[in-house]
């Protein structure tokens, strides 16, 4: 049975809430977009202590459930400094900003409550989205929205649904057999014709497929 809803999860942990959530197959999902390296310390618990499993807001949020991770395309300089100050040991672990994606989707979580307080070292309030199973997949460009926000059915089902954890309720990637005829609107600009390659006398000669006359 899930737990009732709480304004603290000092009594349930995240992974203890984790799960519960899905209940039906799903095509669409929501994103919310956060500031590098704050991304990168959710998505990343397992390379270090006391990891980040709350998202401070200033506003509440019904979502349970899978949620997209979206980088930003700011970088949060003050909140990095902030960080190091009060996690110096850190400092080998955040990723310098060179490498860290931003402007893109990075990973999944499972959102499993929203709190007015929490004792964890991370949450500043006034509220917090707690957080469960991190999990990164390879940057996905797109652009980002304020509040929680939709991302298109197409592009969960042609470029985030190959990256996304086997979860109970998740898209998965389609059939080869369902794309046949369906143009890929994400997908890069192709040549309107093939290469062909024509065999001559002792040689190969590559040219460009005349098109329809």
């Amino acid at each position: 049975m899930l737990p009732p809803a709480s304004n603290t999860h000092d009594r349930n942990s995240p992974d203890q809430l984790a799960g519960h959530f899905f209940t039906h197959h799903r095509t669409h999902m929501k994103a919310l977009s956060i500031r590098q390296p704050w991304a990168w310390l959710i998505l990343n618990a397992e390379h270090y202590e006391q990891p980040k499993r709350i998202e401070n807001r200033t506003w509440r949020a019904r979502h349970r459930g899978p949620l997209l991770i979206h980088a930003a395309g700011r970088y949060d300089h003050e909140g990095h400094r902030a960080i190091l100050k009060a996690r110096p040991d850190l400092v080998h672990v955040i990723p310098t900003e060179d490498l860290i994606g931003r402007g893109g989707l990075v990973g999944v979580v499972e959102m499993v409550d929203c709190v007015d307080d929490s004792n964890s070292p991370w949450f500043f309030g006034p509220h917090g989205f707690v957080l469960a199973r991190p999990a990164s997949f390879p940057f996905i460009p797109m652009p980002g929205k304020l509040g929680l926000f939709d991302v298109a059915e197409e592009l969960v089902l042609k470029r985030v649904s190959p990256h996304l954890p086997a979860w109970p309720g998740l898209p998965r990637p389609q059939a080869a057999d369902q794309d046949i005829g369906r143009p890929d609107p994400f997908a890069s600009p192709v040549p309107p014709f093939p290469l062909s390659k024509e065999p001559g006398p002792g040689k190969t000669s590559t040219k460009r497929a005349r098109g329809p006359q």
